[in-house]
């Protein structure tokens, strides 16, 4: 079981993805962040991204999903998964609004029950970000690396919530 001693802060976490222009240019696979827990106890979570997009995105878009992983709460928790998800790529411009994608995850079980190996199969974006946002503007570059800020809420705005993306 991975072990993770990191929680999220009041109620997100921002990942940093630097060298993102090399990540795309040499066609880098699935990169996943460090693991953390939504809450103590929680849900043992990280984020997966294909710089370089996954399946009918690749070369267009930057693909991001999200994994349940095996954690050591698990025996406490509500299953399946439940929460909601907001994915944001954050503008490094003040004046340019956020990139934000929000999910309500389904039931599947495959994605947000209970792990029974390791980690799920991840649910997601497939098209989070087109690739040209990316290459051709700095607007959400800070530096040469992507600002991604993830976090987990219970709000029942489901109008607002895009259906996740099953991938493995």
């Amino acid at each position: 079981m991975l072990r993770c001693l990191r929680y999220l802060d009041n109620g997100m976490i921002v990942w940093t993805l630097g060298n993102i222009r090399d990540k795309i240019k040499y066609h880098e696979n699935a990169i996943f962040s460090d693991s953390f827990y939504n809450t103590r106890p929680g849900y043992n979570i990280s984020l997966k991204i294909y710089p370089n997009g996954d399946g009918t995105a690749k070369d267009k878009f930057i693909s991001i999903y999200f994994v349940i992983h095996r954690g050591e709460y698990d025996d406490k928790l509500s299953w399946p998964f439940q929460n909601k998800l907001h994915l944001s790529l954050l503008s490094s411009d003040s004046k340019i609004p956020d990139i934000t994608h929000k999910m309500s995850p389904d039931h599947n079980i495959a994605c947000y029950g209970r792990p029974d190996f390791e980690r799920n199969r991840g649910a997601g974006q497939v098209e989070f970000v087109p690739i040209s946002e990316i290459l051709d503007k700095d607007t959400y570059l800070h530096g040469n690396a992507l600002k991604i800020q993830f976090s987990v809420t219970k709000s029942t705005e489901d109008h607002m919530l895009a259906k996740p993306i099953i991938r493995p």
